[in-house]
């Protein structure tokens, strides 16, 4: 496998540029991770963001939460969603908008985007249930989560055809994986290429680890625990959207993690729950 560098260098050569972020996000990133923040200051950011205060009056006022009367202010819509969404939401929307995934025949942004939101939720939920005395960051591991497979928007607007081909390749075969198939038709695969994002974007170190190496169960370096968390949780979304009864056995990462298989089945069934839920949230958002 060729290095994150090396990856990174390819697609500067290829592409001139990885995208930018644009201005303010880098903030508006620090800021949700604020724990101390309240919904009056949080309602400041993001009126800095007329795109996000769309999107969140937007969803305010759906069906998916159904208010007795119109929602007109982003404060309003705040109090309803509630902070924890409000900052998931907001998140979402900034990484994503310097790429057009759209170009990509096959690309599901629902599909994507409910992958991300129940890998961010499925990690707090299995950090959680580990028998360790593992202390961690529950902001940074669900952030972590929704980031997780960024680098598959990279490859939706820079590689289509490549991408799509992929996409063809695991509809056809259920044993096979996107990543693997991107890792042969393009020469790298979506975590790779999520690790020279968050590199280039001067995201923590936390977030780069996981999205490089949360598919590695052979990774040990800084953040070993918190990226195989993530990748547990992400195999058991993965799962769960193909229909399984049953989440992926993943025992060699379940015992590192220090977690029951009784307990990874807890967690398994909450994502169910949770499956409708977060599949119409990211078809209003994002398809």
């Amino acid at each position: 496998m060729k290095s994150s560098l090396d990856c990174r260098e390819r697609m500067i050569a290829q592409h001139d540029l990885l995208p930018v972020l644009p201005p303010g996000v880098p903030y508006l990133l620090k800021a949700l991770a604020d724990e101390n923040i309240d919904f009056q200051e949080l309602e400041i950011i993001l009126g800095r963001f007329p795109s996000i205060v769309a999107r969140l009056l937007s969803l305010a006022n759906s069906s998916w939460v159904s208010p007795q009367v119109p929602v007109t202010s982003l404060k309003w819509a705040c109090s309803l969603l509630g902070q924890n969404l409000v900052r998931s939401v907001s998140i979402a929307l900034s990484v994503s908008s310097p790429f057009d995934p759209t170009r990509c025949p096959g690309f599901d942004s629902e599909h994507f985007w409910c992958t991300a939101l129940l890998a961010a939720d499925g990690a707090v939920l299995l950090a959680s249930s580990t028998e360790s005395n593992k202390t961690f960051d529950a902001r940074a591991l669900h952030t972590a989560g929704l980031l997780h497979n960024l680098g598959l928007l990279w490859l939706a607007d820079n590689k289509p055809k490549e991408t799509a081909r992929a996409f063809r390749l695991v509809a056809a075969d259920d044993e096979k994986h996107v990543a693997q198939c991107l890792q042969d038709i393009v020469g790298m695969d979506y975590c790779e290429v999520g690790g020279c994002l968050g590199r280039a974007w001067s995201l923590p170190d936390i977030f780069v680890t996981i999205m490089e190496h949360q598919g590695n169960s052979n990774y040990t370096g800084v953040n070993w625990w918190d990226s195989t968390v993530v990748g547990v949780a992400a195999n058991m979304v993965s799962a769960r959207l193909k229909g399984l009864d049953c989440p992926p056995e993943d025992s060699l990462r379940l015992e590192q993690l220090n977690i029951k298989r009784a307990q990874r089945d807890e967690v398994y069934v909450q994502l169910i729950e949770k499956m409708n839920d977060t599949r119409e949230l990211a078809r209003i958002l994002f398809s």
